[in-house]
């Protein structure tokens, strides 16, 4: 499990048994009731099948505050965390102040009927096709391609786009 541009590692937890995110910023309030939108993504490389996850918030409305994750469909937590977002239609978004002053708070994001549905069952039937796969090789190379992508491109879109070009989605 990855957080491109940042973290290996994506803590999978839930809210009130609900899937959830914790989001560290130095103004949690800031993002109180903002429009927010979120999409997901499957990635197929030849080392395995992953989702990733991108959230927009629209504090700043020409420039959005971004996050995403990129999950490792053949791990079968992923794949229970994802069938539970699936089925609640939901996430629930922690934000959290990196100070003491600004006390943080929990906000819903509804996911669309259509939104998660086709992109989970096209990546688990994938996941089921392929069989074993070392799992970290995949997000290795979604991690390399993606960080120089990043770099040279200087947009997180942009660096996604770079994945599906040099690893074109087959399902």
């Amino acid at each position: 499990m990855s957080e491109p541009g940042g973290e290996k590692t994506v803590e999978l937890f839930f809210h009130d048994e609900v899937p959830a995110w914790r989001i560290t910023v130095p103004q949690p309030k800031r993002f109180q009731g903002v429009r927010h939108d979120i999409w997901f993504q499957l990635f197929t490389l030849p080392s395995g099948t992953l989702i990733g996850c991108w959230l927009r918030l629209y504090d700043i409305p020409e420039q959005p505050y971004f996050v995403h994750r990129v999950l490792d469909l053949g791990d079968e937590v992923v794949q229970q965390y994802m069938e539970r977002l699936r089925t609640a239609r939901k996430l629930v978004l922690l934000f959290e102040s990196t100070g003491e002053a600004d006390e943080g708070f929990a906000e819903e994001v509804v996911i669309g009927a259509n939104q998660l549905e086709r992109p989970l069952r096209e990546g688990l039937e994938r996941v089921e096709r392929l069989g074993d796969v070392d799992e970290e090789a995949a997000l290795d190379d979604f991690m390399d391609v993606f960080n120089t992508a990043l770099r040279e491109r200087g947009d997180v879109g942009q660096a996604w786009e770079a994945v599906l070009e040099r690893f074109p989605l087959q399902v």
